[in-house]
């Protein structure tokens, strides 16, 4: 059986492997993104294969150009978690994927309260210091919400 063969079954093989190819570790990561913390000097295209296959193998990315971030958390949102200082372009892309990553951002612009507060009304609850147009977001969404007559059914 080839090496390429067996990575893309047992992608971990990699690490007993000497000195592996580019296409050996492109097909690895391929497999499971993870795999990059084992290659710290990987180039762009297998980061980007990486995250694309798991964002949060964004973890083990040295300084990720805004390309592999937001590959990221283009489908996982929280995965900005692991992303130092990211711009504010990556994390409104972060909460357009899931509202909830807001909760991984530190004093978010009002552009990212929005966006993330519109994913899921849910967000706001994690911003600090809403904006105007994020609370209009979330208290409209309230009123939509059907009102609840306590507690039914729960009994002692």
């Amino acid at each position: 059986m080839s090496n390429i063969k067996m990575l893309k079954k047992e992608p971990w093989n990699i690490c007993s492997m000497d000195n592996p190819t580019r296409e050996e570790i492109l097909t690895a990561v391929h497999a499971d993104g993870r795999i990059i913390s084992r290659f710290p000097n990987a180039d762009e295209e297998i980061r980007v294969v990486a995250v694309k296959q798991n964002g949060f193998a964004i973890q083990y990315i040295k300084n990720p150009s805004e390309r592999v971030q937001m590959t990221a958390v283009r489908d996982y949102g929280s995965a900005i978690q692991h992303i130092k200082n990211p711009s504010e372009a990556v994390q409104i892309r972060a909460v357009k994927t899931n509202g909830l990553a807001i909760k991984y951002i530190k004093n978010p612009s009002d552009k990212v309260q929005i966006a993330a507060v519109k994913q899921n009304p849910k967000a706001y609850e994690y911003i600090e210091n809403p904006c105007p147009q994020a609370q209009l977001i979330y208290f409209d969404f309230m009123k939509r919400q059907p009102k609840s007559h306590g507690a039914v059914g729960l009994s002692r």
